[in-house]
C-alpha cells in the first residue's frame, strides 16, 4: 500500500518498496472548509490587489485543487509540502487580518462620518423645526390677538346693531306718528282750502283795489295853494309879519317830512344818492354830504346855526334836482304819456334863508312842494307801468 503527497505526488509510504517518509495529515472536515474559506479570500485579494507574490497564486491554485479533491478522510503531505502550505495558510491569514484591520478602520471612518453627517443633519433639522416653531408661534400668537380684536369687533358690532335696531324701532313709531298727523294735517288743510276758495274773490278783488292805492298821498299830504306850501300839516315858509309868522319847529317839521319823503320815494323807486345820505329824524332830521376832497360833512336844520340850515337846505335841493332826472332818464321813452316837463331843477341859491327876502324864500319853499309832489305822481306811475308789465308776464 502507498501514501502518496498531496502537494508533490511523492511517495511517502510503500510496502513494496519499503520506503517510510514522514506524513503530515490533515482531515477533510478542517481543511476543505478552510482551504475553501482562504482560497475565496485570495481569489478576492488577486482582484483588488496587482502586487501579490506568484507564490500566492500558485498555493491558491493548488488549493482549490485541494478543494476540489475527492478523499475519503485526509489529505496527506510530505514535510516540505506541508511546510510550504503552512506558509500558505499563514500569508493568507496575515492578508486577511490585514484586510480586516482595513476594513475595520474604514468602517469606523464611515461610522464617524455617518455619525457627523447624523449629528449635522439632525442639528439643521432642529434649527429648521426651531426656526418653523417659532414663527408657527408667532404666527399663533398674532392670529390669536387678531381673534382678540375681531372679538371686540364683533362685541362693538352687535352693541351697535342692537342700538340701530333701537332707533329703527323709534324711527318707525315716529314715521307712523307723522304719517297720522300728516294725514290729519292734510285733511285740515282741505278743509281750510274749501273755506279760503269761498273768500277767494272777495279778497282778490281788494287786493287789487290796494294795489292802485298810493299810500304817499295819505302819509304826505301837499299844498301848495294859499300863502305856504303845506306838508302833512306843516306849514313850509313864513313872511315875519304879525299873523304870517310861523315858528321855527313847525318849519323843521316840515323839512323833515320833505327829507323822508324823498328817502321813501327813493328808496322805492331803487335809486341811491352817490355822496348824499339823508337822515329823516322829524324835526331834528339831518343831511350828509360827501365833498369832493373825500370828507364827510353833516348838517343839521337848525335856525339857530344858519351856515348849517343854508348849507344843508342846499344840498337836499341837490338832492331832489338829482331824484328828479333820475324820473326823467327812466320814463322818457313815455314822455308823451306822463308829465316830465312838469319838473325843472331848483336854484340852489333861492333856498339860502335871508330875514330880508322872506318871501322869496317862502315861494320857493312852495316850488319844492310842487316838486315832491310831482315825484308822488311818477312813483303812481311807476306803479301802474309795474302792474302791467306783472300782467303780461
Amino acid at each position: 500500500m502507498e501514501v502518496i503527497c498531496q502537494e508533490c505526488k511523492k511517495v511517502l509510504k510503500s510496502t513494496a518498496k519499503g520506503e517510510d517518509l514522514s506524513v503530515y495529515s490533515i482531515s477533510r472536515e478542517i481543511y476543505n472548509p478552510t482551504i475553501g474559506s482562504i482560497a475565496s479570500s485570495i481569489n478576492i485579494k488577486l482582484k483588488e490587489e496587482s502586487d501579490i507574490t506568484e507564490s500566492l497564486k500558485e498555493g491558491e491554485s493548488r488549493l482549490s485543487n485541494y478543494r476540489d479533491c475527492d478523499l475519503a478522510e485526509s489529505y496527506n503531505f510530505c514535510q516540505a509540502c506541508y511546510y510550504k502550505l503552512l506558509l500558505t495558510f499563514e500569508s493568507a491569514t496575515h492578508l486577511l487580518e490585514k484586510e480586516r484591520d482595513i476594513y475595520m478602520e474604514n468602517l469606523q471612518k464611515v461610522q464617524q462620518e455617518k455619525s457627523k453627517i447624523d449629528a449635522e443633519k439632525d442639528e439643521n433639522q432642529e434649527k429648521v423645526l426651531t426656526t418653523k416653531k417659532e414663527e408657527l408661534e408667532s404666527e399663533l400668537a398674532a392670529l390669536i390677538e387678531e381673534e382678540k380684536i375681531l372679538d371686540e369687533e364683533t362685541k362693538q358690532l352687535e352693541e351697535e346693531e342692537a342700538a340701530i335696531t333701537v332707533k329703527e324701532q323709534e324711527y318707525w313709531e315716529k314715521e307712523n306718528e307723522y304719517e297720522y298727523k300728516l294725514k290729519n294735517h292734510l285733511e285740515s288743510n282741505a278743509q281750510m282750502k274749501n273755506q279760503w276758495k269761498s273768500h277767494f274773490s272777495g279778497l282778490t278783488k281788494h287786493y287789487d283795489y290796494l294795489k292802485k292805492l298810493n299810500v304817499l298821498n295819505d302819509v304826505f299830504s301837499i299844498n301848495i295853494e294859499g300863502e305856504f306850501g303845506t306838508i302833512s300839516g306843516f306849514r313850509l315858509g313864513t313872511l315875519g309879519s304879525k299873523g304870517n309868522e310861523v315858528e321855527n319847529e313847525e318849519i323843521n317839521g316840515a323839512i323833515g317830512q320833505c327829507i323822508l319823503l324823498v328817502s321813501t320815494i327813493a328808496l322805492k323807486t331803487e335809486f341811491t344818492f352817490s355822496n348824499i345820505d339823508l337822515k329823516p329824524m322829524g324835526c331834528y332830521s339831518k343831511i350828509s354830504y360827501l365833498n369832493e376832497g373825500g370828507k364827510k360833512c353833516t348838517y343839521s336844520f337848525s335856525f339857530y346855526n344858519k351856515t348849517s340850515f343854508n348849507t344843508g337846505m342846499q344840498v337836499f335841493v341837490k338832492a331832489v334836482n338829482l331824484l328828479g332826472q333820475h324820473f326823467q332818464k327812466k320814463f322818457n321813452h313815455i314822455k308823451g304819456k306822463v308829465k316830465l316837463e312838469s319838473f325843472k331843477a331848483l336854484s340852489l341859491d333861492r333856498f339860502r334863508f335871508n330875514s330880508d327876502h322872506l318871501e322869496e324864500w317862502t315861494n320857493a319853499c312852495k316850488e319844492l312842494l310842487k316838486v315832491l309832489k310831482w315825484f308822488i305822481y311818477m312813483s303812481q306811475v311807476e306803479d301802474r307801468i309795474r302792474q302791467e308789465n306783472t300782467k303780461n308776464n
